[in-house]
């Protein structure tokens, strides 16, 4: 479109120039003399402009829908295209975007889906010549346009072709971390209005109870602490007179409001915990363990941790049972949303690992890793965890990234198909990790490897 204009204007141009009169000759000597006339525009000239504003409009928008739509609309601005269909990635999966005036045809979507990622040629009816070309990001592949001409593109007009498609797959990869901040944004607003529904929820059912002034007094101090876990086990301890605290399932301290706190904090033994956590979830409300009253918080059935009052003079009544329980729904709904919180977050994580182990660009990691509270700038190591009777899934990602902050390691870590990855940011204390991932697992049939120090981003995918 904006080829063909320029090349009307230019021959109509040249026409008049052709058609002076032989008189003239001296005029234009004249005019010669006066100084350079301005330069006549050309083709490339006019397609360079429209690609211009092309690429403004692109970048204007952010749906990614939208984005392909002007891209195949306005292809002609590249040179004698016609844009024959559009496809963009969708939770993995190649789904067609607006057409550009041809039928969509079955075998061009079998072909562009052979192409796996590639540029490559497609046969269109009618057209000889037509090509996939693949949109591409830092994220991957976000689409396809497959642009279909009357002849074999000249060197220019494919020079333009690929400026049209590099600020579309910009203008897409844009869009694309725009939709995923306001969906993560989103999440997160949901999860905050959840706890909050969830809490009121829970003070309605202790006011029909009949015990509203005790649990009032106990969510009144949660929620002016926070809703933490030491706000909980300070107001439990306030009500009862006993000692409060809160252990993760593995028998570690979290939380302790009372005297007699021993210390050292005795190291969990993972069979008897096993046991004690099955023993109290076969009885129904608390269960007393020889000088404790154990209340499990399991959400969901999610078995998150103990909430427990040490109560060795056994003076526990049922007022205290019935406040020890309503604490403990008011922690499972904190442990949950930070669960929920720690589960974004990780994810947020691995991403970021993901795109460093593959190489990816410096400013974006570098901004990425301060908005998850890591400092990239320094020297890192890699370290990769296999354990031979896990699999790298989310449970041991967990695992791993529990061990690491135990020995003191400040990491990013990612889980792959056998292994976990973490990104260090000192040297790692390698056997210290191993021995806590050894009673972590019950077993000590681990491999653990140390990368060199990467003083660059440019390292982490070689010593990877």
């Amino acid at each position: 479109m904006a080829s063909s204009r320029a090349h009307n204007l230019y021959r109509r141009r040249s026409d008049r120039e052709g058609s002076l009169p032989r008189g003239s000759a001296g005029r234009q000597s004249t005019a010669a003399r006066r100084g350079p006339r301005p330069p006549v525009p050309t083709p490339a000239d006019y397609a360079l402009h429209e690609l211009m504003v092309l690429s403004s409009a692109l970048f204007d928008t952010r749906d990614e829908g939208e984005i392909l739509r002007l891209a195949m609309d306005d292809i002609a601005a590249a040179g004698p295209y016609s844009a024959e269909a559009g496809y963009l990635r969708v939770d993995g999966d190649l789904v067609p975007g607006p057409r550009g005036g041809q039928i969509h045809a079955l075998a061009v979507d079998r072909r562009v889906r052979e192409l796996a990622g590639q540029d490559g040629p497609v046969t269109v009816p009618g057209w000889p010549w037509g090509w996939a070309l693949g949109l591409r990001g830092l994220e991957g592949l976000y689409g396809y346009l497959v642009v279909t001409s009357r002849s074999r593109p000249t060197e220019a007009e494919r020079s333009l072709l690929a400026t049209l498609v590099r600020h579309t797959a910009a203008a897409l990869s844009v869009a694309f971390t725009d939709r995923r901040q306001r969906e993560d944004a989103r999440e997160l607003h949901r999860l905050r209005g959840e706890r909050t529904a969830l809490q009121r929820q829970l003070i309605s059912v202790v006011a029909e109870l009949g015990y509203q002034r005790a649990v009032h007094a106990l969510m009144a101090d949660v929620a002016a602490s926070g809703g933490g876990e030491e706000a909980i086990t300070r107001a439990l301890h306030e009500l009862t007179g006993l000692p409060a605290l809160v252990e993760d399932r593995f028998g570690r301290l979290r939380s302790w409001t009372g005297p007699s706190r021993p210390d050292p904090y005795p190291e969990p033994d993972p069979v008897r915990q096993d046991e004690m956590l099955h023993a109290v979830a076969r009885e129904v409300g608390p269960v007393r363990i020889k000088d404790r009253l154990i209340t499990l918080v399991r959400p969901h059935g999610e078995m998150l941790g103990v909430l427990a009052l040490v109560d060795a003079r056994g003076e526990a009544d049922e007022h205290t049972v019935l406040v020890l329980e309503h604490a403990a729904t008011s922690l499972a709904l904190e442990l949950a949303h930070l669960r929920n919180l720690a589960e974004v977050e990780l994810r947020l994580h691995r991403e970021l690992v993901d795109d460093l182990l593959a190489g990816t660009d410096q400013a974006s990691a570098y901004a990425r890793s301060a908005a998850v509270g890591h400092d990239l700038h320094r020297s890192h190591y890699i370290v990769v965890v296999q354990w031979s009777n896990r699999t790298a899934g989310d449970s041991f990602a967990h695992t791993v990234g529990r061990a690491a902050s135990a020995v003191g390691m400040r990491s990013l870590l990612t889980p792959r198909s056998d292994h976990v990855v973490l990104v260090a940011d000192d040297r790692p204390h390698a056997r210290a990790l191993y021995e806590a991932l050894a009673r972590e697992t019950g077993t000590r049939s681990g491999t653990i490897g140390v990368s060199a120090p990467c003083d660059s981003l440019d390292d982490i995918p070689h010593r990877y």
